[in-house]
């Protein structure tokens, strides 16, 4: 046994009665059994890294470093913008979406899913309907006093009030279709008042149609949802790319 080979057994053997878990398996092993094991944590760093980068990295970033060489290249020259190999691949997505989409089936679980805000609307969606109805309200308000007080409307009232005013005696004619017309204005006066007083309570009587859509509503939101899928994958793959800014006008 040679000198070097007599101090690697007694290195081995005192290592080994350390008792240490990882002495056998590594510090105590020879240089092939090291070799491996240093293999073996080399691969299991590199899995954790990797799991790790992905874990930690951005979609968009991770995708990026995912592309092909060539067409990194590519859109490297062209900038980030709209180029030809972004056109294309934005294209060949658009049209396999668009065949998914087409077929009755799939238009109608989403069209289903979606029937379901025509139903119960979302808070955001009541919302908006309230503060509507609210602006609505003032406005109809208004063009209805502005309706009723109007000349057509004033004279139209007269017309078919005025024959009234034959039983007077004629020198009161005039005075009583003035008449008419004074009473016809308060009561468009208090028509304004009354309206305005009560606004809140007929504003909130009236949202219930946000919160409870009646049935009407509902259909019409139903078909509208229906046109409106059907427009959606009726446009061009050219189209939708252009206003992604995937694809360039022209």
């Amino acid at each position: 046994m040679t000198v070097h080979a007599a101090w690697r057994v007694s290195w081995r053997a005192w290592c080994h009665s350390q008792g240490k878990q990882y002495a056998t398996a590594f510090v105590c092993g020879n240089r092939h059994e090291r070799r491996g094991h240093t293999m073996a944590s080399s691969a299991t760093l590199l899995l954790l890294a990797l799991a790790l980068v992905a874990l930690a990295a951005p979609l968009p970033a991770l995708a990026h470093s995912l592309r092909p060489a060539a067409a990194s290249h590519v859109e490297a020259e062209e900038g980030v913008g709209a180029g030809p190999v972004r056109c294309t691949s934005c294209k060949t997505l658009v049209k396999t979406a668009e065949r998914i989409l087409k077929q009755p089936s799939t238009k109608e679980n989403i069209t289903q899913h979606l029937n379901q805000y025509c139903i119960h609307p979302p808070p955001k969606v009541v919302n908006i309907c309230n503060e509507t109805i609210e602006e609505v309200y003032v406005v109809l308000v208004q063009d209805l006093i502005e309706l009723l007080d109007s000349p057509p409307v004033v004279g139209n009232v007269t017309e078919n009030v005025g024959p009234l005013c034959r039983i007077v005696p004629s020198f009161f004619y005039n005075a009583c279709l003035a008449l008419i017309g004074r009473v016809w204005e308060g009561i468009v006066h208090e028509i304004g008042n009354v309206l305005e007083e009560r606004q809140d309570q007929i504003v909130a009587r009236l949202d219930t149609i946000c919160t409870e859509p009646p049935e009407k509503l509902v259909l019409a939101c139903e078909d509208l949802i229906s046109r409106l899928y059907d427009w959606g994958v009726s446009l061009s793959p050219a189209t939708v790319c252009e206003k992604a800014g995937a694809c360039t006008k022209g």
